[in-house]
């Protein structure tokens, strides 16, 4: 009875000792997972130290996905920025262009009508 029970706590010392890599990799899937921003958390790795096994390697897996994934987001990142700024770009240009046309002494009223009508599209997109 008694060499059945410290069997027992080995083997369950032992099962943790073996399995603790595993759970680690399962608690940084998880955290990159269920973060509210996807791109926020996909900075994180779980470099994984210790001797080259399959869990060690599923770990090295995991770490090279999620690098590859934080590096597309980052990618989406500056192109969204990249785009951003060069449209804004001309509607501000145009912007300033109709609002000196309409502010000239010898503006008509119609210049001023359509001008007005341009800023106020342009508006939606953003003019300041």
């Amino acid at each position: 009875m008694l060499v059945a029970g410290a069997a027992a706590g080995c083997g369950w010392v032992l099962a943790g000792r073996v399995l603790a890599p595993l759970r680690r990799v399962t608690e940084t899937a998880r955290r990159i997972a269920s973060a509210p921003v996807a791109d926020q958390s996909l900075h994180e790795r779980i470099a994984l130290s210790g001797r080259s096994d399959e869990v060690k390697e599923l770990a090295d897996t995991f770490d090279t996905m999620v690098e590859r994934l934080d590096r597309s987001f980052d990618g989406q990142r500056r192109f969204v920025a990249n785009a951003s700024h060069e449209l804004r770009t001309p509607i501000t240009l145009t912007c300033a262009l109709v609002e000196m046309a309409m502010h000239r002494r010898t503006a008509s009223a119609d210049v001023q009508r359509l001008g007005g009508n341009l800023l106020e599209i342009n508006a939606r997109h953003e003019c300041g």
